[in-house]
């Protein structure tokens, strides 16, 4: 389970785990169908009576938060999962700056020209670099590739990398988010530049 629960003196064993998990499903770090671990695997692992858990997961289940699976265990139920699909409200919409407007319309990346001197960032020293060892390397590396990497790459990351970090902060942070909301940056600073550069403009 994505959480580890520390039980506060004076309070109800129960009543405790009962919250942690309610809140788990409602915030969305235990998912629709994701399984639970066992009654006993549960109480083994938080140090409590089997009894306890027990308890906790029939009024889960009475209330349709959590279904139980002959041969196969317990399951996080949609039908919470459901009714809030129904009462989603729009997501707030910054007004951008002017680097992000104009970055909205073009999306595509402007390679600069006629440089003196190209910093771009990536770009190597053709002049100075070993070609030969870089034919090499190129050849293969381009042997090994897959077809998903043969390609120049969603500008926001790789996907599989974006669908992990969704699934770390929902089980570490409690956050709920999608991979179209992860920008893959090189670092702090590129993040925080980019930040302010699409929400902000000169004068701000």
């Amino acid at each position: 389970m994505p959480f580890s629960l520390h039980f506060e003196t004076g309070k109800v064993t129960s009543q405790q785990l009962y919250s942690e998990i309610y809140q788990g499903i409602l915030e969305g770090r235990l998912r629709s169908n994701e399984r639970l671990p066992s009654t006993r695997m549960l109480s083994k692992k938080l140090g409590i009576a089997r009894n306890t858990v027990i308890s906790v997961y029939e009024r889960l289940q009475f209330e349709g938060l959590i279904v139980k699976k002959a041969g196969s265990g317990t399951y996080v139920s949609n039908a919470l999962e459901q009714t809030m699909d129904q009462d989603k409200r729009p997501i707030k919409h910054y007004q951008l700056g002017v680097f992000g407007t104009n970055a909205a319309k073009k999306p595509e990346i402007i390679a600069p020209k006629n440089l003196d001197y190209d910093f771009t960032l990536g770009v190597p020293d053709h002049q100075r670099i070993a070609k030969h060892i870089w034919r090499h390397s190129r050849l293969s590396r381009l042997n090994a590739l897959t077809p998903e990497f043969a390609h120049g790459g969603d500008l926001q990351g790789l996907a599989c990398l974006r669908e992990s970090i969704c699934e770390y902060v929902r089980h570490s942070r409690g956050v709920i988010c999608d991979p179209e909301d992860i920008i893959i940056t090189q670092g702090c600073q590129q993040a925080i530049m980019t930040t302010l550069l699409t929400l902000l403009s000169p004068g701000d």
